[in-house]
Formats: structure tokens, C-alpha cells, sequence
């Protein structure tokens, strides 16, 4: 496991947000893995300020994980769908049905095949979508 599928572990089993410290914390106890590792040791001044600095980092670039920077320390989150937590949301209801029933295939054509005419209206609705 990652250090940002951890952080998304400790999230959801908090169920509210955490400063990077408390979410450090919880990496030592429940990923010693993640915790002091090479590049911790090498890069940073301490072991606690390289996980710190890997969190923030971690952070910034997952695109589900929000920090509020209006409070000091910071809190960290699950980014929140229809005003409730991800971690409080059961798996189905994240997942936008409607979307999914609206989906168009996209043909995909490489540059050695010519593309075909384009298709007649009827032509385009002769396909079926099987989920599984």
C-alpha cells in the first residue's frame, strides 16, 4: 500500500478530517512501512518531518484529498460529494448511475487505418453495452 491510499484509509476510518500530524501519527502505528523510510532518513532532518513533508506533498497531488488551509493546523479531508464525506457515502451511491447509462463508446482509430465514413443515425445506435 501507498502512502496515498493509507492516508485515505485513516481518513474514511476517521471520518472527519485530521491535521498532517494525526495522520502521521496513524502512519506510524498502522503502516510502520511508510513510516522512516530511506528517503525520510536521507532527504529530511528527521524521520517526522519527511513523512510530514511526503503527506503534504501526497496532498496536494491526489485530486480526492482537500486541505483546509483556513484553520491552523490544517485539516485534511476526503473531498465531499453532495455535501457528505466520501468515507460516510456507501460505494453505490458515489457512482452516478445516470452517467453511466448516458456513456458513448468513442472509436479509436490508429494512424495506419484510414478513418471510416462517417455512420448513418441508424447505424450509430447499433451497439449494446454489457456491464458485468
Amino acid at each position: 500500500m501507498g502512502m496515498t491510499a493509507a492516508i485515505r484509509e485513516i481518513l474514511r476510518e476517521a471520518g472527519e478530517p485530521l491535521t498532517s500530524t494525526e495522520i502521521r501519527d496513524r502512519i506510524q502505528q498502522g503502516y510502520p512501512e511508510l513510516y522512516g523510510t530511506r528517503v525520510h532518513e536521507i532527504h529530511y532532518p528527521s524521520i517526522e518531518v519527511g513523512v510530514l513533508a511526503q503527506i503534504a506533498t501526497t496532498v496536494k497531488q491526489a485530486s480526492d484529498l482537500q486541505s483546509e488551509k483556513s484553520v491552523r493546523p490544517m485539516l485534511i479531508s476526503l473531498e465531499q460529494l453532495d455535501g457528505a464525506p466520501v468515507a460516510s457515502q456507501p460505494i453505490d451511491e458515489r457512482i452516478n448511475l445516470q452517467e453511466l447509462n448516458t456513456l458513448q463508446p468513442e472509436p479509436v482509430f490508429y494512424d495506419d487505418e484510414p478513418a471510416p465514413e462517417p455512420a448513418t443515425a441508424k447505424e450509430q445506435h447499433q451497439f449494446t453495452l454489457t456491464w458485468t
